[in-house]
């Protein structure tokens, strides 16, 4: 009878730590653009890749972003490389998840990257989380 108890036990263990998803490291950005410094664009902190996923996660939270202005999102390598396409453009919204798209073999695990913000047309100010 132990016999049965310890072996369903133990099977309950590795069923429950199957199922329990790996989270990747979330980092925070805040940026203050301005289209006539650095051409609007400035870089967050570096964050490590932990997975091969195809895209990456930005949701502003807080600023001064308004409907008319332009506001893009992109993931860079550290040296500054582009390694996704853009998200984001006119009407960016708070607590709205923005998805950059990984360029083909860009999403490599363990690599160093930061996000990209840029603004084309007015000078915004704006923070939040992104997960490579």
């Amino acid at each position: 009878m132990k016999k049965k108890i310890i072996s369903a036990l133990v099977c309950a263990m590795f069923l429950v730590s199957a199922a329990v998803p790996a989270f990747a490291t979330t980092g925070q950005f805040s940026f203050s653009l301005d289209p006539n410094e650095n051409s609007g664009v400035a870089y967050s902190s570096n964050q490590t890749k932990d997975d091969n996923e195809n895209q990456a996660y930005v949701t502003p939270t807080s600023g001064n972003v308004i409907s008319s202005d332009l506001l893009y999102f992109a993931v860079a390598t550290s040296g500054h490389s582009r390694v996704t396409g853009y998200a984001g453009g006119s009407g960016v919204q708070y607590n709205v998840t923005y998805h950059p798209q990984y360029n083909s073999g860009e999403n490599v695990p363990g690599r160093i990257l930061c996000l990209l913000g840029d603004t084309d047309r007015y000078t915004v100010s704006v923070a939040g989380r992104w997960t490579p």
